[in-house]
């Protein structure tokens, strides 16, 4: 790795400055916001901060997946979801009538308007037709075009290599079914964490952009993006060689906030080059000048979203809140390690075997062929 000074908090991103401990704000959902929250007896389905139905899973390690229409009218629901599909697609309405959709290997679920697009066993369904087939391994919706003539999603290789880590955003034509790759990783250039946002009203997909799939596994930069819905990047910003978690742009452009993970720059200066990056970070766009918001990385509160200009974080466990002066360390009630909140897991106990191909290098669980 070659030697360079260290660059407190974001890279080249800009100055960084700590803001004053202050007390916890809540969340205050728009109506048209769908979450599953943990609770007793499963996961409780909240749009816009109220409850409409409790769904129970088969199994702890699943989840609930769920999202709402532009007017809240209706919630989609997958069920026992393990990380890549769930077992069932069912809507909520706004006093609890649950209405059962499809069964099978759900991946995602999106409205236009009130109707309701799907992807089963990677076919693509919408008004409860077949109009495609997304190739490859869990492909992920991530909303209709501005125009309701396309399906944006996310496609990753149906192969048991490390490209099933990498994503490709393509269009969905819903007139012939025609899938056209718009931002396509390859074995150089590699984008993940793909997002639908409206800046300005205007429909956009954010990403980041880094050429090592890996952690922190090389010297070479990352990137967030943003480009229109036709796949023209209109953004790329904040080249650093740490390690971008997640990035939300607000919707009106003028803000992003982004988890940024410390990557060891020059062995000489020690861990303590992690401590002074790691974070939760919200940046004007306008200024560069960006304040990092939550101090390390937490395992319990993610980042989920931007909220009149300030990070949201949360998560179905924990619930969600608004971020300021808080420290990873007292959000995890200090009974996360250091290690597990850089390395946040989905599930603590393996439920599926490690592909074919692993030799088992840099890991830190069970690697059994």
């Amino acid at each position: 790795m070659k030697k360079t000074s260290l660059v407190v908090a974001a890279a080249a991103l800009c100055a960084v400055t700590a803001t004053p401990v202050q007390a916890v704000e809540p969340y205050s959902e728009s109506p048209a916001t769908a979450k599953a929250v943990k609770s007793g007896n499963g996961y409780d389905v909240v749009v816009g901060g109220a409850k409409r139905a409790t769904v129970k899973v088969t199994d702890p390690a699943y989840s609930v997946r769920t999202t709402s229409s532009a007017d809240g009218e209706l919630a989609a629901v997958i069920t026992d979801f393990d990380g890549t599909h769930g077992a069932r697609l069912q809507t909520v309405d706004r006093y609890g009538k649950t209405r059962h959709i499809a069964s099978g290997a759900i991946t995602s679920a999106v409205f236009h308007g009130t109707e309701l697009a799907y992807v089963s066993a990677n076919d693509v369904h919408v008004g409860g037709k077949v109009i495609g087939r997304l190739p490859g391994r869990a492909p992920e919706l991530l909303g209709f075009t501005s125009d309701g003539t396309g399906l944006l999603a996310v496609q990753h290789p149906d192969v048991q290599t490390d490209e099933t880590y990498v994503g490709t955003l393509s269009r969905v034509d819903l007139k012939t079914g025609a899938v056209k790759p718009l931002i396509a990783s390859d074995k150089t250039t590699l984008y993940r964490d793909f997002k639908l946002v409206d800046v300005n009203g205007e429909r956009h997909v954010s990403y980041i952009k880094n050429n090592e799939i890996y952690r922190c596994g090389s010297d070479d930069p990352q990137w967030l993006g943003l480009a229109t819905e036709h796949g023209e990047t209109k953004q790329l910003i904040g080249e650093t060689k740490h390690h971008y978690r997640s990035a939300v742009w607000s919707s009106d452009g003028a803000k992003v906030a982004y988890e940024l993970m410390g990557c060891v720059t020059d062995k000489k200066l020690g861990p303590g080059q992690l401590d002074a990056v790691s974070g939760v970070y919200v940046q004007d766009l306008a200024t560069k000048k960006a304040d990092r918001v939550v101090d390390g990385l937490s395992f319990t509160h993610a980042l989920s979203g931007v909220d009149d200009g300030t990070a949201v974080i949360g998560s179905p466990e924990r619930g969600y809140r608004k971020a300021s002066g808080e420290t990873a360390a007292v959000l995890d009630s200090r009974q996360v390690t250091a290690m597990g909140r850089i390395n946040r897991a989905e599930f603590i106990h393996q439920l599926w075997d490690t592909r074919d191909d692993f030799h088992g290098g840099s890991s830190c669980g069970p690697t059994a062929r």
